[in-house]
């Protein structure tokens, strides 16, 4: 199976596909990106997590683009247009 951003070739035993359950996370060590396991067995897909942060000023909910992701730093909410540093911590 693909990874669906670099196209690095996971290689899933059997048994692998038994212990994945959908909602697991798994990383690509080519590309580094965090995928979902979506579905479980034989209609397994992955997916690229998405990350989504909450603007302190307006309370509106945004996805945050990969490039964000790679460089940090302040976000810009694209309703109010509020420049702040969301909690770059995982959960």
């Amino acid at each position: 199976m693909p990874c669906p951003v670099c196209g690095e070739e996971f290689e899933f035993t059997p048994q692998d596909l038994l212990e994945l359950h959908e909602g697991d996370i798994i990383g690509c060590d080519s590309c580094d990106t965090e995928l979902e396991v979506i579905g479980q067995g034989e209609t397994l897909e992955l997916t690229p997590l998405e990350y989504f942060t909450l603007c302190p000023r307006c309370e509106t909910d945004f996805e945050l683009s990969e490039e964000v992701l790679l460089k940090g730093g302040t976000v810009e909410c694209p309703h109010c247009y509020y420049k702040f540093e969301p909690d770059w911590q995982e959960d």
